[in-house]
């Protein structure tokens, strides 16, 4: 998962948005520790529901989306202008990962082919795939499973999120945005939700109807955005810190308990908006841990983290199974997950290695693509009379 909402911007005067950059470091990690390779009988229950957290990342976005654009759409910003903007950000990073995932596949291929080794990649990884994740199309229903880079599923649908996003702002009338989306959302989360009843995942599709999924919890950010600016939180220290503290342990709470079942699920993701609308204020103390340097350095590069760690579980994994022989506890399509009693301690070190990883990525990659892409496209400044 998604999920990338971009730099999160400073509020000017009344909020400090440092604390939710941080979370979205946090639960990039988490993600990336949901696939990691090392497992010693159950994974923590945290991890084992780490995939839920791609929402948070939809809710946040929908939430930054809302504060750093709403205004200039309606106020006339051009399509042209918004989609350059956001593809600057999320795609060079991407078209990137693929670079990287080719090699890998093509010697997935000839593993299989060759020696019979792992699983096939043919319909998963193949040519169409390629094509469709080129297009950023992969995870609009077009294809009967995830493909290439996983995770780059929640970049498909946020762009078409972005898309709706941007037509909503820009075609309803000015007041009406407020009423508009949380009707989005609230009609997007009841088709999720009888979707996912029969769904042995419960809320959580990628592939298929991850779109739905992203527009639900896009659409409620952006409605909460809304919420934080006209009903904002008046407490002093003390009592920011104990909120705060209560919307982590009820966010920890749901998701212990959503494993599977879209009903805690949707809980679930109340929660991640109800700590998203606390935190934005930034007035505990929570907050204040949260807005040191490292945590907001893990939100910095937190979608390199996300965009690269699936490689890199990937890769250690078949290492751990077919190179060192280590007893094998389950695999998917394409993650294996080997036994080991030490698993705890080599998923922690994938995890600083992800980190290290993610920052080079993010001041070489990430940063400069951003930088070249608006260079190169953006239109000319007109020139002076």
């Amino acid at each position: 998962m998604t999920a990338d909402p971009g730099s999160v911007p400073a509020a000017g005067g009344r909020a400090f948005f440092g604390p939710l950059e941080a979370f979205r470091g946090v639960a990039a990690l988490i993600v990336a520790w949901f696939h990691a390779p090392f497992a010693d009988g159950e994974k923590l229950l945290i991890v084992k529901q780490g995939a839920i957290f791609v929402d948070f990342f939809f809710i946040l976005s929908g939430f930054v989306m809302a504060h750093a654009y709403l205004s200039k759409i309606q106020g006339g910003m051009a399509l042209r202008d918004f989609a350059l903007l956001r593809l600057a950000r999320l795609y060079p990073l991407h078209l990137f990962m693929l670079a990287v995932w080719l090699p890998y596949v093509l010697a997935k291929y000839a593993a299989h082919d060759l020696y019979g080794i792992g699983t096939d990649p043919a319909g998963r990884d193949d040519l169409w795939s390629l094509l469709g994740n080129l297009a950023l199309v992969q995870s609009m229903g077009l294809f009967d499973t995830l493909t290439w880079n996983g995770p780059a599923w929640s970049i498909s649908v946020e762009v078409f999120a972005y898309l709706a996003f941007f037509a909503v702002a820009a075609l309803a009338p000015r007041r009406w945005f407020g009423a508009l989306a949380p009707l989005i959302a609230a009609a997007a989360f009841a088709l999720l939700y009888g979707l996912g009843r029969d769904n042995p995942q419960g809320l959580l599709f990628t592939h298929d109807f991850g779109f739905v999924r992203c527009v639900a919890s896009f659409f409620a950010g952006a409605a909460l955005h809304r919420l934080f600016l006209r009903r904002p939180l008046a407490l002093g220290k003390g009592a920011a810190t104990a909120l705060e503290a209560l919307a982590v342990l009820a966010a920890v709470a749901a998701v212990l308990r959503s494993y599977n079942d879209a009903g805690w699920q949707l809980l679930t993701i109340c929660s991640f908006m109800a700590l998203l609308f606390v935190f934005a204020h930034g007035a505990g103390r929570v907050s204040a841990l949260m807005s040191l340097p490292f945590p907001r350095y893990l939100g910095r590069i937190s979608y390199s983290i996300y965009m690269v760690h699936a490689i890199v579980m990937i890769v250690v994994g078949n290492i751990a199974e077919y190179v060192l022989k280590m007893p094998l506890a389950d695999r998917t399509a394409e993650f294996s997950l080997v036994q080991s009693s030490y698993a705890t301690l080599y998923n922690v070190a994938l995890l600083a290695l992800v980190i290290l990883i993610a920052g080079a990525v993010y001041r070489h990659v990430e940063l400069r693509g951003k930088a070249w892409t608006l260079k190169r496209f953006a239109r000319p400044a007109p020139a002076a009379e």
